[in-house]
């Protein structure tokens, strides 16, 4: 358009940008920005916007700071509207900032006030993250100053972070306060509360009583999906109760449900995890005769099994490290010198830690060394900062290693006077 001469606008300068980001092309969205002023076109705040939602959306929360910092200067043409904020509040809870995010709720509100469309949306951000981080106090803190001294009305997710936190943590007549709460005012259970519950039920080995649940969703009208599906295996499995969870998933093809990834690979495991491994491979041949696709993680439970069949114990069992562990972390590690087969990139690796999800395999600080050196080496400053957090909230202790890559981390995304906090903390522990 600029070579044949056609009339350019800051619209038209958004478009471009916006079409960048969903390419995953961020410095050429810059290229567009520098056009911009160099042909006297003023952008608007959706252009910077959508600049600083493609900063977050591509793990360097620390740019989008950066430019939002300008705003805050007046530095740019425009001033952040709402959408700027909130944009910058889940980037900063996304990272663990959740004290950093609840000051830009206050700036926000000297700047714009509380009045604003669809303000609700931020505290339910705030509030879901404090609710994640097991802070129940600053979460309660937060909702409290929005229905009471703001006016505002809580929302279905607004109680689903409540009920997320409460269920983890076993609370279940605070659990059962805040339904009542929904009912008396008239807020509906979403699908979304179902599965927090069920979920968590499953995992704590209550199935009874996440059958119970699983009526009461029946009676309402709603219907069963592969996440209640994949819930209830998992926790059959869990309980060593390997019949009920081949029922659950043989239940699947009358009720017209198609297992998913997840729903595979719960089930393989099960089988091992429970010393079933005839089973395990009857499993992974059904699913060959029936062309269904694994994924890396699948393959990557395969070996694992093997392991734990080798070994003839569970993988949490004894004090030593076991190969099943070794096995583990090499594969978290991504093994690229290692064959084809054994190698996994940054993504695999990541959804096989998740899937591990509370196992104490997890809860173990070299564990998430592993995983933020391979973070910050694919330059996954988010995802990096995020692990850092979560194994504070866990309650490890952070060691040479881990301090070591968070340091470089920070010095190498320009984070100067993150690194030096970090430092200086570091020091602190040291004595």
């Amino acid at each position: 358009m600029c070579a044949i001469g056609a009339p350019v606008s800051d619209y038209t300068a958004n478009l471009a940008i916006l079409s960048y980001h969903h390419l995953g092309h961020t410095k050429y969205g810059f290229t567009v920005l520098g056009s911009c002023f160099k042909r006297g076109i003023v952008p608007q705040v959706e252009t910077y916007n959508t600049l600083i939602e493609t900063f977050i959306g591509i793990d360097k929360t620390h740019e989008a700071e950066t430019l939002f910092k300008k705003f805050i200067k007046n530095q740019l043409s425009c001033e952040p509207n709402i959408i700027t904020y909130q944009a910058m509040i889940k980037g900063l809870c996304k990272i663990g900032n959740n004290f950093m995010a609840v000051g830009l709720l206050r700036l926000m509100d000297s700047r714009l006030g509380t009045n604003c469309k669809h303000i609700i949306l931020l505290y339910n951000t705030l509030i879901d993250s404090f609710c994640k981080d097991k802070m129940i106090d600053d979460a309660s803190m937060l909702f409290k100053e929005m229905v009471s001294n703001k006016n505002i009305t809580p929302d279905v997710n607004t109680y689903n972070s409540f009920i997320y936190a409460f269920s983890k943590l076993g609370r279940w007549d605070e659990v059962t306060r805040m339904l009542k709460q929904m009912k008396d005012q008239h807020i509906c259970l979403d699908m979304n509360t179902f599965h927090i519950i069920i979920d968590t039920l499953c995992k704590q080995g209550k199935i009874k009583e996440a059958k119970d649940v699983i009526d009461i969703m029946v009676d309402s009208g709603r219907y069963l999906d592969i996440v209640i599906f994949n819930s209830l295996i998992d926790g059959y499995s869990l309980l060593g109760d390997m019949t009920e969870a081949r029922s659950i998933f043989d239940l699947l093809h009358y009720r017209r449900v198609f297992p998913n990834y997840d729903t595979y690979n719960k089930l393989f495991f099960g089988y091992y995890n429970n010393f079933m491994a005839a089973d395990a491979r009857s499993l992974h041949f059904h699913m060959l005769h029936m062309g269904s696709e694994t994924n890396k993680v699948f393959d990557c439970l395969h070996v694992l099994g093997r392991c734990l069949e080798k070994a003839g114990q569970h993988s949490l069992g004894g004090s030593k490290i076991t190969e099943f562990e070794e096995r583990f972390r090499k594969y978290l590690k991504g093994n690229h010198n290692c064959p084809l087969e054994d190698s996994l990139d940054f993504e695999d690796s990541w959804a096989l830690f998740r899937f591990m999800d509370e196992n104490k395999l997890n809860s173990n600080i070299d564990v998430y060394n592993i995983l933020i050196d391979r973070a910050s080496k694919c330059l996954k400053f988010d995802t990096a900062r995020h692990l850092f957090h979560d194994l504070i909230v866990k309650g490890l202790k952070p060691d040479t290693k881990t301090y070591t890559v968070m340091i470089s981390l920070f010095c190498q995304g320009g984070m100067l006077k993150e690194a030096k906090q970090l430092l200086l903390k570091w020091k602190r522990c040291s004595y």
